[in-house]
Formats: structure tokens, sequence, C-alpha cells
């Protein structure tokens, strides 16, 4: 399998370029974000992606001959040493020949990199309605991949079925973000819930809201086990709203003392667990968060992320939880997210519901059950 690095503005150029110059049955090895090498450092450079493929290819393309790429600079491509007659051997033609080609996979690796290409607008592939969406997009946060993904799709319905491209897209994007999963009590029987997410994403604080939700919306009867015994005035920050609220809470200091607590809550309808705030990929956190859910054999999980966190960071997050067979999301600190794509990128990689969103500090306020109508039309809007 030979490789091949390809760099463009956004992940739709660069797909349509490595199909152009090396075909559809291309593999995508790796893809990450870059910055464009201008300047001293590149510290005020553009941002591209850098796309690496692997292909099986018996010769180099026609189109990527040296005559056939605009603005390219020459290639020389490497000639067989010569050798005298009389110390010629086929051993010797086949390493030369080796050689050969390896200088000639690096010297096209390098000249892919080098050649300037015009700057492409995946949006133009599209119908004048159907770019218009794509550019709406983009602009309010959808990463320009899943905007060509989708818009293609809208294309596919829309010609196919004959329909509004914008009631399509619509509906699309609703799709993409589910129904929401919110807390519900369950009659005659007590319901344990739990929050588990990254340090700094203020789950502690959403426990809060959802707990005064509870108790003053629903009228239920409910207690708090504080699992976080590493944050430091963590029981003293949830134990001050618990006297507001007039519940009660009990501070775990291991996954095995949970029984105990749930035990002592048995009349309660509802129990909120609040875990520890710790680097997801900790793995003795996520230890005893599966300790905590078949100890306390939970009914709901929800992981808090925050929409102002990088896409990076979001990913590893999911990846690290993904041992949680069923759960749904709370994202926090949507006020500080600069745009409304993050609902839909965290909708994709993670494939479960996005249930309650929180808009700031206030408790109990600043909460609310997500609506997918409404991030849709945030999401398209002009």
């Amino acid at each position: 399998m030979k490789l091949k690095t390809f760099r463009a503005a956004n992940m739709s150029e660069a797909m349509q370029i490595i199909k152009d110059e090396v075909g559809p049955d291309a593999v995508i090895m790796s893809s990450r974000q870059v910055r464009k090498k201008k300047g001293p450092l590149s510290l005020f450079s553009k941002k591209e992606y850098e796309v690496r493929v692997g292909f099986e290819e018996e010769e180099i393309p026609k189109r990527m001959q040296p005559e056939m790429v605009a603005n390219s600079v020459p290639v020389r491509y490497p000639s067989r040493p010569a050798v005298p007659d009389h110390q010629e051997t086929s051993s010797g033609n086949n390493e030369a020949v080796v050689r050969g080609m390896d200088e000639m996979k690096k010297m096209i690796e390098q000249l892919s990199e080098q050649v300037s290409r015009p700057e492409m607008a995946p949006q133009k592939r599209f119908p004048g309605k159907i770019s218009a969406l794509y550019q709406r997009m983009v602009k309010n946060g959808v990463e320009a991949g899943l905007a060509n993904e989708i818009c293609i799709e809208t294309e596919t319905i829309a010609d196919s079925r004959n329909a509004d491209p914008d009631e399509v897209i619509v509906n699309l994007l609703k799709d993409l973000l589910g129904n929401p999963h919110p807390i519900e009590p369950t009659k005659y029987r007590r319901k344990t819930i739990m929050l588990a997410g990254p340090t700094g994403v203020g789950k502690t604080t959403t426990l809060i809201k959802l707990a005064y939700m509870l108790v003053y919306r629903e009228k239920l009867n409910i207690g708090i086990v504080n699992a976080d015994s590493f944050r430091v005035a963590a029981k003293e920050h949830i134990k001050a709203y618990c006297e507001i609220l007039k519940t009660d809470m009990i501070t775990i200091y291991k996954p095995e003392e949970l029984k105990d607590a749930l035990d002592a809550f048995a009349d309660k309808d509802m129990v909120l667990i609040d875990t520890a705030g710790k680097v997801s990929d900790d793995k003795q956190y996520l230890m005893d968060l599966a300790k905590l859910i078949n100890i306390g054999k939970v009914d709901d999980i929800y992981i808090t992320l925050s929409a102002a966190t990088s896409e990076r960071v979001l990913r590893t997050a999911i990846k690290n939880y993904s041992f949680l067979k069923n759960y749904s999301i709370i994202v926090t600190k949507t006020d500080e997210a600069p745009d409304r794509g993050v609902f839909l990128y965290l909708a994709k990689i993670s494939g479960r519901p996005l249930s309650y969103l929180t808009t700031g500090q206030n408790v109990p306020d600043d909460i609310k059950l997500m609506d997918s109508s409404e991030i849709a039309e945030s999401i398209l809007e002009k």
C-alpha cells in the first residue's frame, strides 16, 4: 500500500482532491488540523486540514504527471544508476529499481504538498438553495465535512421526492440531534440517577439545578449522594444547597459505601449521585464509575460535557466513556460556546441523545430540556 498526504482548506475540499488524484478506493489513515507554514513559527497562519491516505496503485495516474499539474515544480524522476556491464547482475538491477521507486514515492508525496492548488468552494457543487444552506451551517459552526454530508443527503432526498430542501434539512438535523431523554420518576419505585463528566464542566452545579427542578416543579422527595471526595469544598457546596432544598445528602468515600447510602434513602422518590470530576482517561476513575453503576443499579446516566470545549477534547471524552452502554448527554456552558455547531458534532460522534442544556450559572433557572427544532433553526439561521 502506498501512502500520501494532502492538505486543503477543509475536509470537503480534501476529499474531492483525494478522489480526483488517487481515486475513490483510497483509505483515510489519519486527519488533523494544522497551520499553513507561513511566517515566523506560523503563529498567525490560517488552519487547514492534513489528510493522509493509503491506496493500492500499479502506476502513477496520468493526472499526477507534472505536466498535468498547474503551478507544479519540475520533477526529475530518478534514473537507474550507471553500472558497468561486467558488474551488472539481476540482484543489482532489483536493488536499483527498489531504490528508484522509493525515491519516486517520496518526491511525489513532496510534490503533493508543494503544489499550490486553487481554492475550491465545496458548496458550489450544490444547487443554489442547498448551497445557501451549506454556507449557513458552516457560518454557524458546523464542521465543513459534516455540513457537506448533510447537504448531499438533502439534495438526494429533495430530488428523489420532489421535496423542499429547507424542510428536508431541518428534519435531517432534528434526526441527528435525537430526542431528549428527560429525568422522569418511576411510579411506586425509587429511581437512581448518576451524573459524570470531565473536570471543570460544571457537573455539580448542573446536578443542583436538576435537584431544584425535581423538588419544586415535580414535587419529588429526593436524596443526594456526594461521591466527589476529591474536590476541595465539594461537600460544603452541595450541603449548602441541600439545606435550602430541605433535602438530605450523604457523602461516600469509596464505591462500596453506595449500597448503605441507598438503603438510607429507601423512602426517596429519586436519588441523584454526584461523581468526581476527573480527567476522563483516568483508568481508576472509570473503574470507580463502573462500580458505582453496578452497586447502585443506576437507572439513568448523564454525561456532562462543556460546549466551550475543543472538538478534540470532546472526541476524547466520548471515546473514554464508550464503556457505558446507555447514557444521555447534558451540554453545559452553552452560553460560552461561540456557535451552535457543537451540538451537531456531539450528537454525531456520540450517537447519544442530547437531553439538557445549561445556559449560565444561575441556580435553578439556567437549565432547559434540549429542543431539536430550536437548535436546527439556529444552525440554519441567516
